[in-house]
């Protein structure tokens, strides 16, 4: 009995260390699994992470990604405005001028509100693209052309999408504001400026390309955005560069050209017009076979970023001699980014013609016509030529004496040459009138005068001190564009022309730098010049350094010449050093000539630029619902904006960060000091919707003012406050300011001024009081002036 009973025991107990046994073998293949599969995941996310490593990123984090091209040359910096997409804030850092190029960073995948710095080379080119890339997909964004002109048509930009999973969505925007929308059900254009070419989306794929509707003008410029939605969001950018050619300029003679005699100031010679966009420069030349080196007396540069157009105006004076008569002046419109199509720079010229100083020798004090011009007189004074013009419509003829004529009844000075050349074979005549010394070329009808005052010989055709009968005209004038034209640039560089002989050299290693930068050497380098005994380098200002092959000596302090400098038989090399802080005094052009039995010289210019400053915002006391600002209170950004110019524009916070808001405006530029002081004036009827949000002036360098509230007078303020009288009332918001009602209407609101207020107790007597009067009670939530 005990023995069956122990067996039960023993079978019961075996039993349970069997289930025992199963369930410890279920629980280690469970964990078995679970361990797996927990490897596996992380095996897949560390594989997925390094494959997007550069192609994604978290929201909120900062990614700098960084391109150069070190072929790029080092000559310029221009910095580039930056425009904010809708959660995004993109800047573009450029480096120097070169032709269109592709920034192609390693990514471009961007979580909402990343912020992206693309740092790029070549940011003057005209129109720049970003184009995304990873080991999964692919993201595009560029224009049709390399430059685009204004008034060009067919410029397309295309955003191309591929092996993009969860692709949802592609935006276009330019600037801040969406102008197309595509997605698998919708197909939306926001703008009649541009026309949906083709747009064609899958779920991981997608062509979106867009015209201009009309010929291409300055609105369309800027940055664009390609904003593609899948699984992750990417954010491209393509800049935009207008350029626009330069149109023929015009040359203006002075009316006063007379041998020996400096140009008056009150009659300068002018060179005017379009320069293009980006702006250009206005050169001057000649077809004379000596040097032309005038002497600039004005220049007066306006560039408006509105309407993409730069006009330049050079006011210069020059000495002439009787070499110069019948040479020609030359003033080209010159743009080495917008030359149009066939690469000529655009130009005017005009024909000199010198008076003889001794015009008047032996002559009585009165006015006698001009030896070329019928529309002007000379007027001689003690011998002295000075040249005088006729009102409009009249004329000063060879038969007049001291006083203008009609022209209908004139025998003007360009007719004299068909009276007095008998025929087609006559070579030359004497000029009626005046002195015996003055003949006409039948050949080219210009008026000369023989050497010495020497009578014209009327048999010989000849002067008397010519061997030789005068068989031919003098030189005729040659094209403007001669291999012996001298040109001068302003503000660009030059280089007069030198005998292959010789050569120099003038280099510096910059040619653009910002006011207070330090540490700019320039080297000039002589060689092949015969007898050469000195070097000398000058600006506009004066002497530099003079260098000669005993020893340097400098003119300017702060200028260190290079102790490896020399000057020695017939070559040269000569380094100097700014070592000061550049100021805009020191802005120009810079020459180096080298000096011995000849003078050959060489020429750069010298940029001096500046960096806008944090511009101010003043707010216009006139802030009432649905009424525009009046125009003697607009809103006013102001401040030095630099150069290049930064435009100024206004930011507002509407829906919790600062965008571009294009309010009506008017804007000013008044260049000061190597920099430009801007004024932009603005106006707004704000609804109450506006109350409470802030404005800023911020410059396209993102340089932005203080931000300041706006507060929104209700336009029913004057209904629940008075009766209709013509009486005053406090303000709502500010104590220091005073409402005017009228009818039940605001007519006026005005400060009080300095320390003074307006409470509830000021409605009876309409004048302000102390802010520190202990009566004053301000409307309750008003502000007292601090």
């Amino acid at each position: 009995m005990m023995g069956s009973e122990d067996a039960s025991k023993c079978a019961a107990v075996l039993c349970s260390q069997r289930r025992l046994k199963i369930f410890i073998l279920i629980v280690c293949v469970v964990l078995c699994i679970c361990i797996a599969a927990t490897a596996s995941y992380f095996v897949i996310k560390n594989r997925d992470s390094n494959s997007n490593a550069l192609g994604s990123q978290a929201s909120g984090t900062n990614t700098t990604l960084t391109t150069s091209n070190s072929n790029a040359p080092a000559t310029s910096t221009t910095p580039t405005s930056s425009t904010k997409a809708p959660g995004t804030s993109t800047t573009l850092i450029p480096s120097s001028t070169a032709p269109i190029t592709s920034t192609t960073p390693t990514s471009s995948t961007q979580a909402p509100g990343t912020n992206t710095t693309l740092s790029t080379s070549n940011s003057n080119a005209p129109a720049t693209s970003t184009t995304s890339t990873s080991s999964t997909k692919d993201v595009t964004f560029e224009l049709s052309k390399s430059y685009v002109y204004i008034g060009d048509i067919d410029v397309q930009m295309t955003c191309n999408v591929s092996n993009y999973y969860g692709l949802t969505r592609v935006e276009i925007y330019q600037e801040s504001q969406r102008i197309v929308n595509i997605t698998s059900s919708n197909r939306m254009v926001n703008t009649s400026r541009i026309t949906l070419k083709e747009g064609n989306i899958t779920t991981s794929s997608a062509i979106v390309r867009i015209g201009f509707s009309n010929q291409v003008d300055c609105s369309d410029k800027g940055l664009y955005y390609c904003i593609v939605t899948g699984y992750q969001v990417s954010n491209l950018t393509l800049k935009l560069d207008l350029l626009r050619t330069p149109s023929k300029p015009v040359l203006t003679l002075s009316r006063e050209i007379v041998e020996g005699k400096a140009t008056r100031t009150d009659l300068p010679f002018i060179c005017e017009g379009d320069i293009g966009f980006p702006a250009g420069n206005l050169v001057l030349g000649s077809n004379f076979t000596s040097s032309f080196i005038p002497t600039i007396t004005n220049i007066n540069t306006t560039i408006s970023e509105n309407t993409c157009r730069a006009y330049q105006k050079i006011a210069f004076s020059y000495t002439f001699s009787l070499n110069w008569h019948g040479k020609e002046i030359l003033c080209s419109s010159v743009n080495n980014r917008s030359l149009g199509q066939n690469g000529t720079p655009p130009f005017d010229k005009q024909l000199v013609e010198v008076v003889p100083a001794t015009y008047c020798h032996n002559l009585p004090g009165r006015q006698y016509y001009h030896p070329y011009k019928c529309n002007n007189f000379v007027d001689c004074v003690n011998g002295i030529v000075n040249v005088g013009m006729c009102p409009a419509t009249l004329c000063f003829g060879v038969n007049e004496t001291d006083s203008c004529n009609f022209c209908t009844s004139t025998l003007c000075v360009s007719n004299v040459a068909n009276r007095i050349c008998p025929g087609s074979n006559a070579e030359a005549m004497p000029y009626p009138g005046l002195r015996c010394s003055m003949y006409v070329n039948c050949t080219d009808w210009i008026v000369h005068e023989c050497p010495r005052n020497e009578c014209f010989n009327v048999n010989n055709k000849t002067c008397p001190s010519w061997t030789q009968p005068m068989t031919s005209s003098p030189p005729p004038v040659s094209n403007a564009n001669t291999t012996q034209t001298t040109s001068i640039q302003v503000p660009g560089t030059s280089t007069t022309p030198i005998p292959s002989t010789t050569v120099v050299t003038f280099e510096s290693s910059k040619r653009e730098v910002y006011i207070g930068d330090s540490d700019l050497s320039m080297t000039c380098n002589v060689s092949k010049h015969q007898h050469l005994t000195r070097v000398e380098i000058s600006s506009r200002l004066g002497n530099i350094a003079n260098i000669t092959q005993q020893l340097p000596y400098k003119y300017k302090t702060g200028v260190v010449v290079s102790d490896g400098s020399f000057v020695k038989e017939n070559n040269a090399s000569v380094k100097i050093t700014f070592a000061y802080n550049l100021t805009c005094n020191d802005d120009g052009k810079y020459d180096c000539k080298a000096i011995g039995n000849t003078t050959v010289s060489s020429s750069i210019n010298l940029t001096i630029l500046s960096k806008p400053n944090i511009p101010t915002l003043t707010l216009s006391p006139w802030i009432v619902e649905n009424q525009t600002t009046l125009s003697d209170r607009m809103f006013r950004c102001e401040g030095m904006v630099g150069k290049p110019v930064s435009q100024m524009f206004v930011e507002a916070n509407i829906s919790g960060s600062f965008e571009q808001y294009n309010f009506p405006s008017v804007i000013n530029n008044t260049e000061f000091n190597c920099s430009t002081k801007q004024n932009y004036q603005f106006s707004y009827a704000f609804d109450m919707s506006w109350h409470g949000r802030s404005i800023r002036c911020t410059t396209s360098l993102n340089i932005s003012s203080d931000p300041k509230t706006i507060e929104v007078v209700p336009a029913n303020y004057c209904v629940n406050m008075g009766t209709g009288d013509d009486k005053f009332y406090p303000h709502p918001y500010e104590c220091g300011k005073y409402i005017r009602c009228y009818q039940y209407k605001i007519i006026g609101i005005a400060e009080c001024g300095s320390d003074l207020c307006f409470g509830v107790n000021q409605t009876l007597t309409g004048q302000c009081t102390y802010c520190t009067d202990k009566y004053l009670m301000c409307l309750k939530g008003s502000r007292k002036p601090t």
